[in-house]
């Protein structure tokens, strides 16, 4: 997940993505407690790699084109990105051994930490090495979009010299077509997760990433935002709609991928937020990475805690679901300003330079 930081030009878009991200939650939490909610949340995911497009070459195409180098674009990347991930990937072993100190039955320790160990390093986990055989990142599920988000950003830092226009609208049709392909093929857009459609998630993250891109250079560069801050809450309504509406997947899907999304971003981009709203925007913006990465972890724990007590959380389900929301948003707040923040910045105090030259060019 890219974040813009404190470029409040794009607050909107922050805001935006902080809802995306609970929405993944409440999918996640409300379906593990037996009552479905926003059944295609999943599509967040699309949405976020679009928004990480669109950041990014905010972000790093003047760098990029001024002479920075990919080994410094992807450190700045696992800057950003792997506190929090590393934590998400950690944080499943913690509950574990916490649960076999309380006496809950073991698991298989060597699948536990080969999976925890490749997931260290952003790669998938063989299913005949994986604790739970279809998980591509079986400890923490959300993982592997990061994985995939990581994968991308590299292979853009490589192409960017490359990357003309033209060119890259000949990447994001191409992909648009292999996004229609795969969506017919598979009946659905939820791929990427599990082995069976892991390559589908690797077309997702093509045509989003890089449909973000184009859309930096086609609108965001020389936009001004100017439009009121009612329209952030209509986008907002849509997008929740969107996660929302019930049908086999595959429509609803590309719809959303494809046109819904994009342009959700783009209007996005040219909203102006102030005061209350500006500030509840970035609010939702700082926390919407360390709620995802971390909420499954969190829910693991909640649950081992239901299990030792002998209580079935679903026999509750609107207190918990809303309860459990509450903790998981709680605990990535305190997580983004007690860890995340302060050791971002003590990295990119002692692992970062930035010439003369590359400053010049991101001003």
């Amino acid at each position: 997940m890219a974040t813009l930081g404190k470029d409040h030009a794009y607050s909107a878009l922050d805001g935006l993505r902080g809802i995306a991200a609970i929405s993944v939650v409440i999918y996640h939490y409300s379906d593990n407690l037996g009552w479905e909610l926003l059944p295609n949340a999943y599509l967040a995911v699309d949405f976020f790699f679009i928004l990480s497009g669109f950041v990014i070459a905010h972000a790093y195409e003047a760098r990029l084109q001024a002479g920075q180098t990919v080994p410094e674009f992807m450190q700045r990347r696992l800057i950003r990105l792997y506190p929090l991930y590393w934590l998400g990937t950690t944080l499943p072993i913690v509950v574990i051994i916490a649960a076999l100190l309380l006496g809950q039955p073991p698991s298989e320790g060597t699948r536990i930490t080969t999976s925890y160990f490749l997931g260290l390093l952003f790669l998938p986990t063989p299913p005949a090495l994986s604790v739970f055989g279809s998980r591509v990142f079986p400890l923490n599920i959300p993982a592997w979009s990061l994985s995939l988000e990581i994968g991308v950003n590299a292979i853009y830092a490589f192409a960017n010299v490359h990357l003309t226009t033209l060119r890259l609208a000949t990447i994001v049709a191409v992909s648009a077509l292999g996004l229609i392909a795969i969506a017919g093929f598979y009946g659905t857009l939820n791929l990427g997760h599990s082995w069976p459609t892991y390559l589908g998630g690797w077309v997702r993250v093509f045509w989003s990433f890089f449909a973000g891109i184009l859309a930096f250079r086609i609108f965001g560069a020389n936009r001004r935002p100017t439009l009121p801050s009612s329209i952030a809450a209509l986008l907002a309504f849509v997008m929740v709609a969107a996660f929302a509406w019930r049908d086999d997947g595959k429509a609803i899907g590309l719809f959303s991928a494809l046109i819904l999304f994009p342009g959700i971003v783009w209007v996005g981009a040219q909203v102006r937020l102030n005061g209350i709203a500006q500030r509840l925007a970035a609010w939702f913006g700082a926390i919407s990475y360390a709620l995802y990465i971390t909420h499954e972890p969190i829910f693991d724990a909640l649950w081992v805690l239901c299990r030792l007590n002998h209580w079935d959380p679903r026999l509750a389900f609107w207190p918990n679901l809303i309860g459990w929301i509450l903790i998981a948003l709680a605990s990535a707040w305190i997580l983004d300003l007690v860890y995340d923040l302060p050791v971002r910045a003590f990295l990119t105090r002692k692992l970062t330079r930035r010439s003369p030259e590359l400053r010049a060019a991101a001003l």
